[in-house]
């Protein structure tokens, strides 16, 4: 993925009677919770599950529709306290959120070779060839996803 400019500061006209702090405040916090609800909304329709993570779904169907119908609810009050302020929506750009995510995990998996996991005590001198092994692999990979 190429890098891409940073995108411009928020520079849609507020309503008349916002300042831009306002109006960008406003803003702000409805897209985190809008993105909350949508990551909330995506977990209770399927949970994720992995090798090493695994989201136990411990609601009950009552639960669940009860939670996506407080979801429809909330997206409905965001678009129109949105629309009620011409506020203009949040772009993110989904090649910068892979990036961000990948370079956190890379420096996490730094942090599991043999060596580094000395500071919590001693590894293994058996163990430590097989954790640098798939730690590096694991690095490798992280350091070309993008």
């Amino acid at each position: 993925m190429a890098r891409k400019a940073r995108r411009p500061p928020h520079d849609a006209a507020p309503k008349p009677g916002l300042s831009a702090n306002h109006a960008r405040t406003i803003s702000t916090a409805l897209s985190k919770v809008e993105k909350d609800i949508l990551e909330i909304e995506r977990y209770v329709r399927s949970p994720p599950r992995g090798r090493m993570y695994e989201l136990v779904d411990d609601l009950t169907d009552a639960q669940k529709s009860t939670l996506l119908d407080r979801i429809e609810q909330l997206k409905e009050c965001i678009r129109e306290f949105a629309d009620a302020l011409d506020l203009t929506p949040d772009k993110a750009s989904l090649s910068g959120l892979i990036r961000g995510k990948l370079s956190i995990d890379w420096a996490n998996a730094c942090d599991i070779q043999a060596d580094k996991l000395s500071s919590y005590g001693p590894v293994n001198p058996d163990t430590a060839p097989t954790v640098n092994l798939h730690a590096q692999r694991l690095i490798a990979l992280l350091n070309t996803a993008d």
